[in-house]
């Protein structure tokens, strides 16, 4: 499956850069690809008013076309829901290393966004080696469990 349409939302935490990594390696080689990096900022964490820059250098995005796009609101719902607008054809996005009782009862946003999503979502641990993102069989995918 090829994936031309990649929303990655950010927080600019470390779990950020692992899914944006893998975002920009699957779309390098996909005609027409593009990623649209999405930050939600809610009340406990207002409006970073997004300089994207440093997160960009660090991901290498090696030509990839790039949007950015910021707004408030609930992060899971605001992601869900432009996904679905805008048909986006995959969500890469960011974990917590573990995900304890009150994520599963109460719901982060990795697993809200899961549950809810219009499109296949990529979940990506912050301890992922992002270097092997591609392998040599191209229909072969590593899987990486969501809780560790």
């Amino acid at each position: 499956m090829l994936f031309r349409r990649i929303l990655v939302p950010v927080d600019f935490s470390d779990r950020s850069l692992p899914a944006l990594r893998v975002a920009f390696e699957l779309a390098r080689d996909v005609p027409g690809a593009r990623v649209t990096i999405f930050h939600v900022s809610t009340p406990q964490a207002p409006l970073a008013t997004g300089d994207f820059r440093p997160l960009l250098a660090a991901a290498d995005h090696g030509g990839v076309p790039v949007e950015t796009v910021e707004t408030e609101g609930d992060p899971a719902e605001k992601i869900v829901a432009l996904a679905r607008e805008e048909r986006f054809d995959t969500i890469i996005i960011g974990t917590r290393r573990r995900m304890g009782v009150a994520d599963y009862l109460l719901g982060s946003v990795a697993m809200r966004v899961l549950a809810r999503a219009p499109c296949p979502v990529i979940a990506i641990s912050p301890d992922m080696d992002t270097s092997a993102a591609r392998t040599s069989e191209p229909d072969r995918f590593d899987t990486h469990p969501l809780v560790d």
